[in-house]
């Protein structure tokens, strides 16, 4: 019999868990970057130019800040945001491992953390972004951590690490925020005082990660160029406040749809908790419940165009529903609570061997990164044929998971252009419209009518133009292509004569014959 104390024994155990949970989130880490915003990050951690969107603006300095520390003990090749991401993993199975009920029986709490940490595992939404160069889950696992620490009695050391918290996504900061005030006012008591305390600390938090980021970025009036256009145009311009009730009807079943789909079989041990909670006066795990709530209608009224921003809402109302059905476990008999505990393991393997089974249809949760490792596989294999020195590719508009990032960052060797001109990045001018990345560096260039040839090192050695999505042609590419066109599986590659003439012109690429 060890003769460690309890709780030492605790915690041995639920940092093991975190530990084959993380471990079964690295084995399971993607070979490319699926999301344009990953390569931002990862070029941000060599230099942050918020200007190019590296990282994509308001910055996520801390982010940036823990991917260069983490860079530095990693192997080489390991791309350090995601080790970042599946740490913040570890973190909330010990967030919300820890708080399962001490009444229950340690077999029966030894379940329900076990079950968490298959929940995190199995979950389209977590365990996806749990292997993602992004953002989502430090935001989730901070998130909850301001929400479980709200009643810290340091409220000064609370609040100076939720301003710090916004260095890997300002929302972590602001809901902080209205979380303390909330719990002050169920409380019944507001001290000025106390405020004016944790404001000061919340403020030194802010500014240990935004000053270094301004100057990194070159100035103020810099940050403030860079991050202008993306504030103004792609958030507030989506936002119910200039869009009206109409996006929230929009919006609405698209983010329900994904929340079931995100929860998977999770979501019947969220209905068992809220049975729980309407039968018993205890308020376990309300907190967190009301954290998914605000993070969703926080998204719900600004921005949504992506899953990720369901990690918060995901991971509080997931950890709501581990919280009160352990304690509904815990006031029944000790063969009652095994049980419970098993059901809530079983439903957290049917989300992860079925993670499909509630989701949306078309939604693909991890099965993303397979099918873009097929596909990145296949361009790389079709365009051996055409040499870097001698083909230019051409995307034709941004793309989520198959844009000019990830040619800059997988292919390097090849000089490529977008021909839509990305109206949130202030580098780009009228006289300057394309984005052009070269080298594995981007570029701004022009004019609006711009020969193709002149990326190559060689502009005369200009022999293949490729159209990187075969589909795109009807929309950006000019009648006058297509002799020169022959589809190369989801390529179209165009042969340029000798004297023939291929441009960018207004957006679409065009063709001139020999002269």
């Amino acid at each position: 019999m060890s003769s460690e104390p309890e709780p030492v024994r605790e915690s041995w155990s639920l940092a093991a868990l975190a530990a084959l949970t993380m471990a079964a989130l690295a084995a399971r880490h993607p070979r490319y970057f699926y999301h344009w915003d990953e390569i931002q990050l990862q070029l941000a951690a060599r230099r942050v130019d918020l200007s190019w969107h590296e990282p994509h603006p308001p910055g996520y300095h801390l982010f940036v800040l823990l991917e260069r520390a983490v860079a530095l003990v990693l192997p080489h090749g390991t791309a350090p945001g995601r080790a970042l991401s599946t740490a913040a993993a570890g973190v909330l199975v010990c967030l919300a491992g820890a708080r399962v009920s001490p009444r229950l029986d340690p077999w029966s709490r030894g379940l329900f953390r076990a079950a968490w940490a298959l929940f995190l595992l199995g979950s389209p939404v977590l365990g996806t972004y749990a292997v993602a160069s992004l953002t989502y889950l430090p935001e989730a696992a901070a998130w909850v951590a301001a929400i479980l620490y709200v009643g810290h009695p340091r409220r000064g050391l609370w609040a100076f690490g939720a301003g710090l918290a916004g260095g890997l996504r300002p929302t972590v900061t602001l809901w902080a925020l209205a979380a303390a005030l909330v719990h002050d006012l169920r409380a019944g008591r507001i001290s000025w005082r106390r405020w004016r305390v944790a404001a000061a600390s919340l403020g030194a938090g802010v500014l240990l990660w935004w000053a270094p980021l301004v100057a990194e970025s070159g100035g103020l009036r810099a940050y403030l160029r860079a991050t202008g256009p993306v504030a103004s145009g792609l958030v507030w311009s989506r936002s119910v406040f200039v869009l009206g009730p109409s996006v929230v009807a929009e919006r609405l079943p698209v983010m329900l749809s994904e929340l079931l789909g995100g929860l998977g079989l999770w979501v019947l041990l969220a209905l068992w908790a809220l049975r729980e909670r309407a039968r018993r006066v205890t308020r376990t795990g309300d907190a967190l419940g009301a954290g998914a709530v605000l993070a969703f209608v926080f998204y719900l009224a600004t921005i949504y165009d992506t899953d990720g921003y369901l990690a918060s809402p995901v991971a509080c109302l997931g950890g709501w529903a581990l919280l009160v059905a352990a304690e509904g476990a815990a006031a029944r008999s000790v063969a009652s609570s095994r049980a419970t505990a098993l059901a809530a393991v079983a439903l957290a393997l049917g989300t992860l061997l079925a993670p499909g089974l509630l989701a949306p249809r078309g939604y693909e949760g991890h099965a993303r990164y397979a099918r873009h490792a097929r596909w990145m596989d296949a361009h790389r294999a079709t365009l051996r044929a055409y040499p870097p020195g001698s083909t230019v590719l051409v995307v034709a508009r941004e793309y989520r998971h198959r844009g000019l990032r990830h040619y800059q960052w997988h292919l390097p060797e090849y000089a490529a252009v977008q021909l839509w001109r990305d109206p949130w990045m202030a580098r780009l001018t009228d006289r300057t419209p394309y984005l052009v990345t070269r080298r594995g560096a981007l570029e701004a260039r022009g004019p609006a009518t711009m020969d193709l040839a002149t990326l190559l090192e060689q502009p005369l050695a200009l022999r293949w133009v490729v159209l990187t999505d075969a589909e795109d042609a009807r929309a950006f590419v000019d009648r006058s292509c297509a002799a020169w066109g022959q589809r190369r599986g989801r390529l179209l590659v165009y042969a340029v004569p000798a004297g023939g003439v291929a441009q960018a012109e207004a957006g679409r690429l065009r063709c001139d014959e020999p002269r």
